[in-house]
Protein backbone atom coordinates (compact mmCIF):
# COMPACT_ATOMS: atom_id res chain seq x y z
CA UNK A 1 0.00 0.00 0.00
CA UNK A 2 2.99 2.49 0.95
CA UNK A 3 4.24 1.61 -2.70
CA UNK A 4 1.27 2.95 -3.98
CA UNK A 5 1.00 6.09 -2.38
CA UNK A 6 4.54 6.91 -3.47
CA UNK A 7 4.10 5.99 -7.18
CA UNK A 8 1.04 8.12 -6.66
CA UNK A 9 3.00 11.19 -5.18
CA UNK A 10 5.63 10.61 -7.69
CA UNK A 11 3.51 10.93 -11.01
CA UNK A 12 1.41 13.85 -9.10
CA UNK A 13 4.92 15.42 -8.73
CA UNK A 14 6.02 14.81 -12.65
CA UNK A 15 2.31 16.44 -13.49
CA UNK A 16 2.97 19.35 -11.72
CA UNK A 17 6.29 20.16 -12.95
CA UNK A 18 5.28 19.39 -16.46
CA UNK A 19 2.26 22.22 -15.61
CA UNK A 20 5.09 24.94 -14.55
CA UNK A 21 6.86 24.69 -17.82
CA UNK A 22 4.41 27.02 -20.14
CA UNK A 23 4.22 29.01 -16.98
CA UNK A 24 7.66 30.02 -16.87
CA UNK A 25 7.30 31.14 -20.88
CA UNK A 26 8.17 34.84 -21.57
CA UNK A 27 6.39 36.17 -24.43
CA UNK A 28 9.12 39.24 -25.94
CA UNK A 29 8.07 41.99 -28.60
CA UNK A 30 11.22 42.23 -30.78
CA UNK A 31 12.63 45.00 -30.52
CA UNK A 32 10.91 46.56 -27.70
CA UNK A 33 8.78 49.51 -28.10
CA UNK A 34 10.35 50.21 -31.47
CA UNK A 35 9.17 46.99 -32.84
CA UNK A 36 10.34 45.79 -35.95
CA UNK A 37 12.21 47.44 -38.32
CA UNK A 38 15.08 48.54 -40.67
CA UNK A 39 18.16 50.39 -38.98
CA UNK A 40 17.54 48.71 -35.60
CA UNK A 41 20.21 46.99 -33.42
CA UNK A 42 18.85 43.52 -32.85
CA UNK A 43 22.36 42.05 -31.75
CA UNK A 44 22.15 44.58 -28.71
CA UNK A 45 18.50 44.42 -27.84
CA UNK A 46 19.00 40.38 -27.29
CA UNK A 47 21.88 41.14 -24.85
CA UNK A 48 20.76 39.84 -21.59
CA UNK A 49 18.36 38.00 -22.52
CA UNK A 50 18.02 34.61 -22.35
CA UNK A 51 15.58 33.13 -24.57
CA UNK A 52 14.26 29.20 -23.99
CA UNK A 53 12.03 26.47 -25.20
CA UNK A 54 8.44 28.02 -24.76
CA UNK A 55 9.56 31.41 -25.13
CA UNK A 56 7.26 33.78 -27.52
CA UNK A 57 8.86 36.46 -30.16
Amino acid sequence: MAMAYTTIAAIALCAFICLLIPISAKDYTVGDKSGWGQGFDYSQWTQGKTFVVGDSL
